[in-house]
């Protein structure tokens, strides 16, 4: 095979290769559902350390205890076990 029919076949093998935009789109969604997971990561934790900061009366000083204790604990929620 040729090397102008070698081409010809990997654009038509491989849908990427024909069709760029393709590997694009596919990047922005990946970027997209990314951004969307650390937006819904970042709320749990925010509302996790609000809860513990409510059980302590809001008693001030331990605001940032009260985020890495929370972050912790959705870390051990979602990871795989």
């Amino acid at each position: 095979m040729d090397r102008a029919a070698q081409l010809l076949h990997d654009r038509i093998a491989d849908p990427l290769l024909a069709n760029p935009e393709l590997d694009d789109e596919a990047e922005e969604q990946e970027d997209l559902e990314d951004t969307r997971s650390d937006d819904e990561r970042h709320s749990m934790i925010a509302e996790a350390a609000y809860y513990r900061a409510l059980e302590r009366g809001f008693e001030t000083g331990f605001e940032l205890d009260d985020w890495l204790q929370a972050e912790a604990e959705i870390e051990a929620r979602s990871s795989p076990r």
